[in-house]
């Protein structure tokens, strides 16, 4: 494929192609990195959410008492407090996260996500070695994920102006130092057409192998 191509374009080719690689290896590995930031981020965030919540909880005549009912909790912290599966404390959102945070009340501790829309903690809310209730945290996920979307494209907008800008500069730099084999090329192109005995200017010789050479 490359037979009809100019050595300069072989180069540009070769350059361009390396080039293109590093530049998809360096954005992959960005955006694997930030997504696994902004999850860790997310996680950390809902524990400690879940964290809050657990130190306002105290246990009296061997039930979960919770500072705030069912429909005192604000919408903005999105926590949920269960004494076995009956909610102490709920926030004001959608059917599908108050049934998801429904489903998790007595799991372990740990995380989950609804859908893509919302990451859930569970906390194990525990005295003596017995289980009391559980809290469950989330957050939403929408502004992480439009950042990490954010990230994506403005890494590929900035990768793609990288490539333009190296082959425009690589294309430039070849040309200048090809030139002077351009020149000489057309310059035995000519002399052999003209005149056979005309030779290409060596310079001074630098060692006993080109002073023989200018003395045959």
């Amino acid at each position: 494929m490359t037979r009809g191509l100019s050595v300069r374009a072989r180069l540009l080719l070769a350059s361009v192609g390396a080039v293109t690689l590093a530049l998809a290896i360096g954005v992959t590995a960005f955006n694997v990195f930030l997504g696994q930031r902004l999850s860790d981020s997310a996680t950390n965030t809902a524990k400690a959410q879940a964290e809050a919540e657990f130190s306002s909880l105290d246990i009296k005549n061997g039930h979960l008492l919770s500072p705030e009912g069912p429909d005192e909790a604000a919408a903005s912290t999105l926590t949920w407090v269960f004494e076995g599966t009956r909610a102490l404390e709920s926030p004001r959102t959608t059917a599908e996260l108050n049934n998801a945070a429904a489903s998790h009340a007595g799991a372990p501790e740990g995380q989950s996500d609804v859908a893509e829309s919302a990451r859930l903690y569970v906390l194990p809310v525990e005295q003596d070695g017995r289980r009391y209730g559980t809290v469950v945290a989330a957050v939403q996920l929408g502004a992480y994920r439009e950042t990490a979307r954010t990230a994506l494209i403005g890494s590929l907008a900035l990768a793609a102006m990288l490539l333009v800008a190296f082959t425009a500069l690589s294309w430039w730099m070849l040309g200048r130092a090809l030139l002077p084999v351009q020149r000489m090329a057309e310059s035995a192109a000519q002399w052999s057409r003209n005149d056979l005995d005309q030779r290409f200017a060596l310079g001074e010789p630098r060692d006993e192998a080109a002073h023989r050479r200018a003395l045959a």
